[in-house]
């Protein structure tokens, strides 16, 4: 089943984006509060086994983060043309992997957004 959870979003953001990708067939969204952040990926995404386990202390960066979970490809490329179509800036985005439904969201989050960082630097650096 396809899941988006959203995280670091503003209210105006929130709305914008949730009015768009319900337009656009993408219902099963999930909003994370920062003091979510500190939940194991696995339960977020509500997969079966994984408890709201926290970890004191974790916090995840203030920026928007978009992750997305049971999407094919066909769906991941609608995904992505629904932001550009419309231009409306798409959060820094991740899918769920076997290797990180484990890890602590707020975590993951800081990890993404370093190779963000890095991935938008050299990008900078070969104009």
């Amino acid at each position: 089943m396809e899941k988006i959870i959203l995280y670091g979003l503003n209210d105006e953001r929130t709305k914008q984006i949730h009015e768009l990708l319900n337009n656009h067939g993408f219902e099963n969204i999930k909003f994370i509060s920062n003091e979510m952040s500190n939940c194991i990926t696995g339960f977020l995404h509500d997969l079966d086994g994984y408890t709201p386990d926290r970890k004191d202390g974790v916090k995840a960066p203030e920026i928007e983060f978009m992750m997305i979970s049971g999407f094919d490809g066909e769906r991941i490329n609608q995904l992505v043309s629904a932001f550009k179509t419309n231009q409306i800036e798409r959060p820094v985005t991740s899918a769920l992997t076997p290797s990180n439904k484990d890890w602590i969201f707020a975590d993951l989050v800081n990890e993404v957004y370093e190779e963000h960082l890095y991935m938008t630097s050299q990008m900078n650096n070969q104009k």
